[in-house]
């Protein structure tokens, strides 16, 4: 009996590794089964190739995700439609199903070119992030939940073929709601699945039971969120295990460098860096429903609306305030719907049904509702000029998309702020979206110059950053490392998802008997 695991992604060599990207295939012989574990987009990667998060254009998809290794090689996974174009044979899958640890790119970016009939194992929250998604962005690139068919032909009225469009072109996909602390299989392979504190609702951590043993898979994890009894609860599950734990695949993010901070310390961060400012803008990660609830609680301590987008306000109804999440009709919470015609929307003398031309439809749902009167039990739509003319009044989010719009309507004045609440770049494309930013921020007199990071002062930020990530520092790995080795001591340690994983043999997990790091396309035989 053996179990063949193969990194296509989330792993590099020794000296250096992959952060993000996770593609990995189990293949367990004694048990005849095998899964995918998530078929991220390969940030570092494909940013050589492509501006994250682009991708090839769908007709030339797979040649070059397999001449330039973005996504793995593994027989009969791939779209009919892309398969036909490009003239093989759709073949039976090679594994008995995708399982998806959580919704962030660099995990599910490869979704859209997976079959749809391949079983896709995922949490509910996950689902209903990835539906909202899909639907409030570019519904050709993200297609999660179901895709359009693109190059499959359908019959005619006249006996002849057309290709498919529309209703008939969606395929829904095999979607499988796993939730946590409840078993399921894939083939026959035995699934565990625990919640852990992430930036994402639905992220889960797993214990499998494979033929070799159990296999613990950590996915991305931390501790410092507003549910740290979730990873908690995850690691107690590992530690009682009591010796019967074979192998655990640890992720390492951000092992190096330091970081610090709770989801409640921004709370206080915020409120210390916009006391006695004018206009406000943030930017934070659109999914991290955990940081929207921070935010949210920052404006109501300082008595001012959180004013979010369109399409936050759709997670928001889609989530309904499960873990805690903000509802809609929060006193501190209203939407900015983008102003697609000058003013239309917001003048008495054109009707509604005129705007709704230029809005989508998950959009128009929000026109009608009542404009900002203060703070209301009621959900508010917040104009453009609310903001301008009462500018000490919000915390406005603002996405890159609509960071020069709204500055050019508003025109903020003296003494106002704009904070990053999400991580600084690490790829070359992403620096260079930051001095653009940097670039408008001074345009509009809201750049101060370089700052020492909120939670980790000898870190200097190009601007005002106020975060916490997604994943454990140093002393977290560590700690959490040492409490699965005493209690499973013949473990062997799996680092992934880390650019130096040797820091866990040479750190992190030196306590460990056994640490393997993954070589990226070897195959390992785990007896």
């Amino acid at each position: 009996m053996s179990l063949e695991v193969t990194f296509f992604g989330g792993a590099g060599d020794y000296e250096k590794g992959e952060l993000g990207g996770v593609q990995v295939l189990f293949k367990d012989n004694g048990l005849n089964s095998s899964f995918l574990l998530d078929c991220g987009q390969r940030p570092d990667h494909t940013s050589q190739y492509y501006g994250f998060p682009y991708h090839p254009s769908s007709y030339q998809s797979l040649d070059l995700s397999e001449s330039l290794e973005l996504y793995p090689l593994v027989e009969g996974i791939y779209r009919h439609d892309y398969e036909i174009h490009r003239g093989n044979k759709i073949k039976n899958p090679s594994v008995d199903g995708l399982l998806v640890t959580h919704g962030h790119y660099d995990h599910v970016g490869g979704l859209p070119l997976i079959r749809h009939d391949l079983p896709t194992y995922m949490n509910r929250l996950t689902k209903q992030v990835l539906y909202v998604w899909q639907n409030t962005g570019s519904r050709l690139v993200n297609q999660f939940v179901d895709y359009y068919d693109q190059f499959s032909l359908g019959a005619n009225t006249s006996g002849g073929e057309k290709f498919l469009f529309g209703k008939e072109a969606i395929l829904p996909r095999d979607i499988r709601i796993y939730e946590p602390e409840e078993r399921f299989k894939i083939g026959n392979i035995l699934m565990n699945a625990y919640y852990v504190d992430h930036s994402l609702p639905g992220s889960c951590a797993f214990i499998i039971e494979t033929s070799t043993g159990n296999f613990g898979i950590s996915a991305d994890f931390r501790k410092r969120g507003r549910h740290p009894e979730f990873t908690e609860n995850y690691i107690k599950n590992l530690e009682d295990q009591k010796g019967d734990l074979k192998y655990f695949m640890c992720e390492g993010s951000l092992l190096h460098f330091e970081h610090n901070g709770t989801e409640n310390d921004i709370i206080g961060a915020v409120s210390e860096l916009i006391k006695g400012k004018n206009f406000v803008g943030i930017a934070y990660p659109l999914r991290d429903m955990d940081r929207v609830r921070t935010l949210y609680d920052a404006a109501e301590k300082n008595n001012r609306m959180f004013v979010i987008s369109p399409s936050q306000a759709i997670y928001l109804q889609m989530l309904d305030g499960v873990n805690g999440y903000p509802r809609l009709n929060w006193k501190y919470i209203g939407v900015l719907l983008p102003r697609k015609r000058k003013g239309l929307i917001d003048r008495p003398d054109f009707p509604i049904e005129m705007a709704e031309q230029d809005y989508f439809a998950w959009e128009r749902k929000f026109l009608g509702r009542p404009i900002w009167e203060g703070h209301q039990s009621k959900f508010q739509r917040i104009r453009l000029e609310d903001i301008k003319n009462n500018q000490d009044k919000f915390i406005v989010s603002i996405t890159p998309a609509h960071m020069l719009g709204i500055l050019d309507e508003v025109k903020p004045i003296k003494n106002s702020i704009y904070i990053r609440s999400h991580p600084g770049p690490w790829t070359m494309e992403m620096e260079i979206q930051e001095q653009r930013q940097i670039k408008a921020l001074k345009q509009f007199g809201l750049y101060d110059g370089p700052q020492p990071d909120f939670f980790t002062r000898s870190i200097m930020r190009n601007m005002h950053q106020v975060h916490v990530t997604g994943h454990l520092n140093r002393n977290e790995v560590r700690e959490t490392l040492e409490r699965v080795i005493v209690s499973n001591p013949n473990v062997t340690i799996i680092p992934y998802h880390s650019m130096y994983p040797k820091d866990f043999p040479q750190d992190v997990a030196k306590t460990a008997k056994h640490v393997l790091v993954p070589k990226r396309l070897k195959r390992y035989n785990l007896e």
